[in-house]
Protein backbone atom coordinates (compact mmCIF):
# COMPACT_ATOMS: atom_id res chain seq x y z
CA UNK A 1 0.00 0.00 0.00
CA UNK A 2 2.80 2.26 0.59
CA UNK A 3 3.49 2.01 -2.95
CA UNK A 4 -0.02 2.82 -4.06
CA UNK A 5 0.27 5.85 -1.81
CA UNK A 6 3.04 6.97 -3.33
CA UNK A 7 1.97 6.07 -6.89
CA UNK A 8 -1.40 8.41 -6.36
CA UNK A 9 1.02 11.10 -4.44
CA UNK A 10 3.51 11.17 -7.50
CA UNK A 11 0.31 11.11 -9.92
CA UNK A 12 -1.68 13.45 -7.68
CA UNK A 13 1.29 15.74 -7.12
CA UNK A 14 2.28 15.56 -10.75
CA UNK A 15 -1.19 16.31 -12.08
CA UNK A 16 -1.17 19.57 -9.30
CA UNK A 17 2.18 20.21 -10.59
CA UNK A 18 1.34 20.26 -14.16
CA UNK A 19 -2.06 21.93 -13.34
CA UNK A 20 -0.53 24.90 -11.65
CA UNK A 21 1.93 25.09 -14.60
CA UNK A 22 -1.12 25.50 -17.13
CA UNK A 23 -2.90 27.64 -15.02
CA UNK A 24 0.72 29.64 -14.67
CA UNK A 25 1.43 29.77 -18.42
CA UNK A 26 -2.20 31.00 -18.91
CA UNK A 27 -2.09 33.85 -16.68
CA UNK A 28 1.38 34.87 -18.16
CA UNK A 29 -0.45 34.13 -21.71
CA UNK A 30 -2.80 36.91 -20.88
CA UNK A 31 -0.55 38.98 -19.24
CA UNK A 32 1.91 39.48 -22.26
CA UNK A 33 -1.99 39.77 -24.64
CA UNK A 34 -2.95 42.47 -22.01
CA UNK A 35 0.97 43.98 -22.06
CA UNK A 36 0.88 43.28 -26.22
CA UNK A 37 -2.31 45.13 -26.07
CA UNK A 38 -1.08 48.38 -23.80
CA UNK A 39 1.87 47.96 -26.15
CA UNK A 40 -0.48 48.86 -29.37
CA UNK A 41 -2.68 51.51 -27.29
CA UNK A 42 1.17 53.19 -26.33
CA UNK A 43 2.18 53.34 -30.02
CA UNK A 44 -0.98 54.57 -30.89
CA UNK A 45 -1.04 57.45 -28.18
CA UNK A 46 2.70 58.04 -29.42
CA UNK A 47 1.55 58.05 -33.44
CA UNK A 48 -0.96 60.63 -32.30
CA UNK A 49 1.58 63.00 -30.05
CA UNK A 50 3.53 62.76 -33.05
CA UNK A 51 0.93 63.74 -35.66
CA UNK A 52 -0.20 66.26 -33.49
CA UNK A 53 3.14 67.96 -32.39
CA UNK A 54 3.78 68.30 -36.75
CA UNK A 55 0.56 69.71 -36.76
CA UNK A 56 1.60 72.49 -33.86
CA UNK A 57 5.02 72.72 -35.70
CA UNK A 58 3.34 73.97 -38.90
CA UNK A 59 0.75 75.72 -37.27
CA UNK A 60 3.62 77.50 -35.43
CA UNK A 61 5.62 77.59 -38.53
CA UNK A 62 2.50 79.36 -40.68
CA UNK A 63 1.95 82.13 -38.11
CA UNK A 64 5.85 82.88 -37.88
CA UNK A 65 5.64 83.17 -41.68
CA UNK A 66 2.27 85.26 -41.58
CA UNK A 67 3.41 87.70 -38.41
CA UNK A 68 6.67 88.28 -40.97
CA UNK A 69 5.14 88.85 -43.82
CA UNK A 70 2.68 90.87 -41.71
CA UNK A 71 5.96 92.86 -40.27
CA UNK A 72 7.69 93.37 -43.46
CA UNK A 73 4.21 94.53 -45.84
CA UNK A 74 3.83 96.89 -42.60
CA UNK A 75 7.42 98.45 -43.46
CA UNK A 76 6.54 98.63 -46.94
CA UNK A 77 3.67 100.52 -46.14
CA UNK A 78 5.14 103.00 -43.74
CA UNK A 79 8.24 103.42 -46.18
CA UNK A 80 5.94 104.09 -48.99
CA UNK A 81 3.68 106.73 -46.88
CA UNK A 82 7.14 108.52 -45.77
CA UNK A 83 8.44 108.94 -48.97
CA UNK A 84 5.20 110.13 -50.43
CA UNK A 85 3.30 111.68 -47.93
CA UNK A 86 4.84 115.65 -48.55
CA UNK A 87 3.56 115.42 -52.04
CA UNK A 88 0.34 114.06 -51.45
CA UNK A 89 -0.25 116.51 -48.41
CA UNK A 90 0.61 119.23 -50.87
CA UNK A 91 -1.91 117.95 -53.53
CA UNK A 92 -4.74 117.00 -51.23
CA UNK A 93 -4.35 120.83 -49.42
CA UNK A 94 -4.21 122.21 -52.84
CA UNK A 95 -7.16 120.63 -54.31
CA UNK A 96 -9.25 121.42 -51.46
CA UNK A 97 -8.48 125.09 -51.83
CA UNK A 98 -9.30 124.09 -55.96
CA UNK A 99 -12.39 122.37 -55.44
CA UNK A 100 -13.49 125.06 -52.94
CA UNK A 101 -13.14 128.16 -54.84
CA UNK A 102 -14.33 126.22 -57.62
CA UNK A 103 -17.56 125.77 -56.63
CA UNK A 104 -17.63 128.78 -54.51
CA UNK A 105 -17.55 130.84 -58.10
CA UNK A 106 -19.52 127.91 -59.68
CA UNK A 107 -22.43 128.47 -57.09
CA UNK A 108 -22.41 132.41 -57.06
CA UNK A 109 -22.67 132.49 -60.58
CA UNK A 110 -25.72 130.50 -60.96
CA UNK A 111 -27.34 132.13 -58.45
CA UNK A 112 -26.48 135.95 -60.05
CA UNK A 113 -28.05 134.23 -63.79
CA UNK A 114 -31.16 132.89 -61.94
CA UNK A 115 -31.48 136.51 -60.17
CA UNK A 116 -30.81 138.03 -63.92
CA UNK A 117 -33.02 135.69 -65.28
CA UNK A 118 -36.42 136.46 -62.59
CA UNK A 119 -35.32 139.91 -62.48
CA UNK A 120 -33.97 140.80 -59.67
CA UNK A 121 -35.24 140.51 -55.86
CA UNK A 122 -37.54 143.08 -56.79
CA UNK A 123 -39.69 140.53 -58.53
CA UNK A 124 -40.32 138.11 -56.07
CA UNK A 125 -43.06 138.13 -53.45
CA UNK A 126 -41.91 138.87 -49.86
CA UNK A 127 -43.30 135.32 -48.16
CA UNK A 128 -41.01 133.59 -51.85
CA UNK A 129 -38.22 135.23 -50.85
CA UNK A 130 -38.70 134.37 -46.74
CA UNK A 131 -38.84 130.96 -47.93
CA UNK A 132 -35.69 131.08 -50.21
CA UNK A 133 -33.31 132.59 -47.50
CA UNK A 134 -34.57 130.17 -45.33
CA UNK A 135 -33.43 127.10 -47.55
CA UNK A 136 -29.92 129.30 -48.33
CA UNK A 137 -29.36 129.60 -44.89
CA UNK A 138 -30.03 125.99 -44.18
CA UNK A 139 -27.51 124.54 -47.05
CA UNK A 140 -24.90 126.90 -46.00
CA UNK A 141 -25.20 126.22 -42.89
CA UNK A 142 -25.01 121.80 -44.05
CA UNK A 143 -22.26 123.33 -46.68
CA UNK A 144 -20.11 124.49 -43.55
CA UNK A 145 -20.72 121.38 -41.55
CA UNK A 146 -19.81 119.46 -44.67
CA UNK A 147 -16.80 121.06 -45.20
CA UNK A 148 -15.67 121.11 -41.97
CA UNK A 149 -15.98 117.70 -41.26
CA UNK A 150 -14.11 117.44 -44.95
CA UNK A 151 -10.89 119.97 -44.14
CA UNK A 152 -10.59 118.46 -40.50
CA UNK A 153 -11.38 114.74 -40.48
CA UNK A 154 -9.15 114.17 -43.70
CA UNK A 155 -6.11 114.90 -42.06
CA UNK A 156 -3.54 113.31 -40.26
CA UNK A 157 -3.87 113.16 -36.72
CA UNK A 158 -1.08 112.75 -33.94
CA UNK A 159 -1.71 108.77 -33.81
CA UNK A 160 -0.88 108.38 -37.68
CA UNK A 161 2.21 110.24 -37.85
Amino acid sequence: MIGLDVLVSTVVGSIGGMAGKWLDNKIEKDRMAHEKEMAKVGLEEKKLEIDNAEKLALIEANKEEELAAYQSFSVAQQSLVKKSSSFVETARALTRIIVTAYLVVLSSWIAFDISVLIGGFGGVDVNVLTDIYKEVIMNLLNLTAVAVGFWFGSRPNALKR
